[in-house]
């Protein structure tokens, strides 16, 4: 990304693609991995434990 950003896993929505207005970067893998264990724990998905 290019400015610092916090993902709010615990606060899902769902939004219509044409809403989105553009390209905004990527993310590390490293990142990425923390967005998914997020999600998993919010949604409470086998296998998603806190410190895991």
């Amino acid at each position: 990304m290019r400015e610092d950003s916090v993902a709010l896993c615990h606060q899902l929505t769902s939004l219509d693609r044409s809403k989105l207005a553009g390209w905004l970067g990527s993310l590390s893998d490293e990142a990425l991995g923390a967005v998914e264990r997020g999600l998993a724990i919010t949604l409470d998905l086998p296998g998603a434990a806190l410190g895991a």
